[in-house]
């Protein structure tokens, strides 16, 4: 497959997106809020795309200075474009060996756990697995079992 590079727009949407959306991530031992450090967190995610266009296809590119602009864009993107730019970002910056401990995965990671947090019914959720409803779901079944065996 091939991998490119995102152009300053789209890795600022993420990192703008991240900022309205509270978003945080841990790195080194610290909770990191992307709002503190959008431009150098933007540079991040930019550095690690490079690192990875050169490692797949041998080259030996600088990363530029990136051209943040911090805009509000929560009203514009909603959070399923948002988790499918990331994911977009994800494959285009995995190529290297380090990929997986990077710090750019570590922000993905935090924009992608904000996503989730606000799905609907997320915080009224069950911490884990509510076990009465799997209780349910066994009855369920084995009535759905009776029924199909004319019983």
């Amino acid at each position: 497959m091939s991998a490119y590079l995102l152009d300053d727009k789209e890795i600022s949407a993420i990192i703008n997106w991240g900022c309205d959306s509270d978003t945080t991530y841990f790195w080194n031992g610290s909770h990191i809020k992307l709002r503190q450090y959008p431009e150098e967190t933007a540079q991040v995610l930019l550095d690690e795309n490079y690192k990875s266009i050169n490692y797949r296809y041998k080259e030996a590119d600088k990363p530029h200075k990136i051209n943040f602009e911090r805009n509000h864009v929560s009203h514009i993107f909603n959070d399923g474009e948002i988790a499918k730019a990331v994911n977009c970002y994800e494959y285009q910056a995995c190529e290297t060996h380090e990929w997986h401990n990077s710090q750019a995965k570590t922000i993905c990671r935090g924009i992608k756990d904000t996503i989730i947090r606000r799905l609907p019914g997320y915080e009224a959720g069950f911490w884990g697995i509510d076990h009465n409803k799997i209780k349910s779901l066994n009855k369920v079944i084995s009535l759905s079992s009776l029924i199909k065996q004319g019983g």
